[in-house]
This record gives C-alpha cells, structure tokens and sequence, in this order.
C-alpha cells in the first residue's frame, strides 16, 4: 500500500489506486473497534494522505469533484478531532514540564487526571457517534474516488499542482513569521504536511531529492505541530475547573508553555528557509526531467 505513484502506471489510475488504498485503511481502522486511540490516529493520517492526494492532481479534477471530496474527508476528520485532540495533551504536558523544571509538582497529578477523565468521555462519545459518521463518509467518498476521472493523463497536471501547493507553502511561512499568529502558524503547518506528502506521491522520480524533501518538510510539521498541541494544553489547563491546584501554579505553567511554542517557532525557522530557498518554477522543471529520466531508465531496463 505505498503511497507513491508507480513509474508505470498512468496518472489517473494512481490516483485511484492511491485513494482506494488507503481510504479503505481508514475505514478498517474505524471499524475494527480493537485500539479507539490508534485507530482514530490511523484513519486521520490516511484521510490527511488523500487530501494531499487530490490537492496534487486538482487541476485535472472536476472542480465539483474536488470540493465534494475534499469538504467530506475533511469533515470526516474533523469529526474525530476531538479525540486526538485529548490524546496529544499527555504528551503536550511531559514536554512543557521538561521545559519547566521549577514548576510545582503537586499540580501535574491534577491535569493528569483531568486529561484521562476528559478523554474518557471523548472516547465514549466518539465511539456512538464520531467513528459511524466518519466511516459513512469515508465510505461515500471511495465509492465516488474510484469512479473520479482526470481531464489529463499527462505529468503537466501534476507540476501544476505541485507548484500552486508550494507556492501556497512559501506564502504562508512568510506570512506566520512576518505576522506571527495562531492561524498563520496552523496554516503553514498544513502546507508543510501538504508538501511532505506530494514528495512520498512523486518520490519514484528521484528517490535521494525526495526523500530530503519530504523529511525536511516533515521535521517543519512536527515542530509546529509540537507547539499546536502545547497550545490545546494550555487551553486546557486555563479552562479545566476540575483542576483545583493553586493559581500560580497554573499560570506558571501557562507561561512556561507559551516560552516552549516561542522556541519550536524558532526551530522550525531556519529548516523553512533552507527548504523553501528553491522557486516553484525551478523545483517543478527538476521534478519534471526527474520524473520522465525515472521513466526511461525503467523502461530501459524492462526492455533488456
């Protein structure tokens, strides 16, 4: 089930390969019942893959196709964020209590039990209603993905996408470091996750290059998305009233937490500006006489 396309199959037929695969994962996940917390993670990052599938190939969808499937996966995942939303503050608070060493004790066994009783309940809500709702999508959406047809076989399709996506990347980390923000530093997450993902899709054009692409731009979207859970804790810690630990405390917390975003911010700089050096045109030619060199060397060695 690799998320990549194949050197010798035709564009159109990847997608639906690619899609069916791994849409099908997602929903095996969900259904099987046996690990609620690995499964939710699961099908999140497949429906994460697919999205990034059809923002690739977008230029030679439908437009109706596009944003049908795009607004049901995407929904279909939101419907189990509340879940991982809760099994990532565990993590969240062993880092922010790393970075604050002085931090009173006594409070960390409160926002662990609030956490283990909040995803308690997520966990069983989600198991009647979000997990259902978000199969019936999955499903609807792989019934209508493997009938999706491209306008165009040709590689063209794809570099265009490639090249909005990027420049869409590089937009936004000039954007968040300009103007620093929540939602400019979600944003810029999304295009890092969308690039780290197109790089898997066309790593069979230049294995060496993609994979350095892929893991630059992966490193860039754990950061971030190191400091986006650190931000749920520190909602949750502000929030909770469960918590009945001493006010200071709290706020030190808070304040520790919002000085580890500042420095994930700050690491994921310098990683952006090395990776995002290269323009849109000339990445895209690259990949191009990568891709079709890939092709000839393959049929080459088929024809020997």
């Amino acid at each position: 089930m690799a998320f990549r396309f194949k050197l010798s199959e035709k564009l159109g037929d990847g997608v639906r390969r690619i899609a069916t695969e791994q849409l099908a994962a997602a929903e095996r996940q969900l259904a099987a019942g046996e690990d609620p917390v690995a499964a939710v993670h699961d099908a999140r990052k497949a429906l994460k893959r697919v999205r990034a599938l059809l923002r690739l190939v977008r230029p030679g969808l439908p437009d109706a196709v596009f944003a049908k499937e795009n607004a049901r996966l995407r929904d279909a995942a939101r419907l189990l964020s509340p879940v991982r939303d809760l099994d990532v503050l565990a993590s969240a608070l062993t880092l922010a209590v790393t970075a604050a060493p002085k931090l009173d004790a006594s409070l960390i066994p409160e926002i662990e039990k609030a956490i283990a009783a909040a995803r308690a309940a997520e966990h069983a809500a989600a198991g009647r209603s979000g997990a259902p709702d978000a199969i019936k999508a999955i499903r609807g959406s792989r019934r209508a993905l493997c009938r999706a047809r491209l306008d165009s076989d040709a590689l063209d399709v794809v570099l265009d996408g490639l090249a909005r996506s990027y420049r869409n990347f590089r937009e936004a980390f000039d954007e968040a470091y300009a103007e620093p923000g929540d939602e400019a530093f979600h944003e810029l997450r999304k295009e890092a996750q969308l690039h780290w993902r197109h790089m898997l899709l066309l790593s069979r054009a230049w294995p060496d290059l993609a994979k350095a692409r892929s893991n630059a731009a992966r490193a860039i979207s754990d950061r971030l998305g190191a400091e986006q859970d650190l931000a749920l804790l520190a909602r949750f810690v502000a929030t909770t009233e469960a918590m009945p630990g001493a006010r200071r405390s709290r706020v030190d917390l808070v304040r520790a937490i919002e000085r580890q975003r500042r420095a994930l911010r700050a690491e994921a700089r310098p990683l952006g500006e090395r990776l995002l050096a290269e323009s849109p045109k000339r990445l895209c030619r690259m990949l191009a006489v990568s891709w079709r060199a890939a092709v000839a060397i393959k049929t080459g060695e088929a024809g020997e």
